[in-house]
């Protein structure tokens, strides 16, 4: 019972000192002390189109994201109905969507490794820790609504 109650009482004082520490540590991911955390809001209805340097932009706040090599990207939908969160290889958006039923399911961990995913997101849920590894502009977009355009992109400096 001590050793529940230390546990409870670390992860709160973890959630108090870490921007969106309970997003990552409900997605099942843990972080050592001190690693900012970027939490990206997915909701379609929420963050209309915006034009920009990327070209249009929608569905993800904030849009672009601008983070440091080490942080960690977590994606939480607060929407009603499913979405992902899917990298893109390369420098522009292709016009039909890039992505495969593959998408659905959760995988990688770094943004520089191909084919991230932060899988199904259903509402309310957090994707896994996706960590800011390498310096770069990364793109992504939604399975389901690639073409809304549910895009967006992270600059990693």
């Amino acid at each position: 019972m001590n050793r529940l109650l230390l546990t409870l009482s670390t992860l709160a004082v973890v959630a108090g000192c870490t921007p969106n520490a309970a997003s990552v540590a409900a997605s099942g991911g843990a972080l050592p002390p001190g690693v900012p955390v970027q939490r990206v809001d997915v909701n379609l209805g929420s963050n209309p189109p915006l034009a920009g340097t990327f070209g249009a932009l929608a569905g993800y706040a904030p849009n672009p994201s601008s983070v440091a090599v080490g942080a960690v990207i977590v994606f939480h939908n607060s929407e009603s109905f499913p979405h992902t969160a899917s990298g893109i290889a390369g420098t522009a958006f292709p016009a039909a969507s890039p992505f495969t039923v593959a998408a659905l399911q959760p995988s990688g961990t770094r943004l520089s490794d191909a084919g991230w995913s932060s899988g199904q997101l259903q509402p309310g849920a957090a994707s896994q820790p996706l960590t800011a590894d390498a310096p770069g502009i990364y793109l992504y977009g939604c399975f389901f609504h690639y073409g809304t355009p549910m895009r967006g992109a992270i600059v990693v400096k």
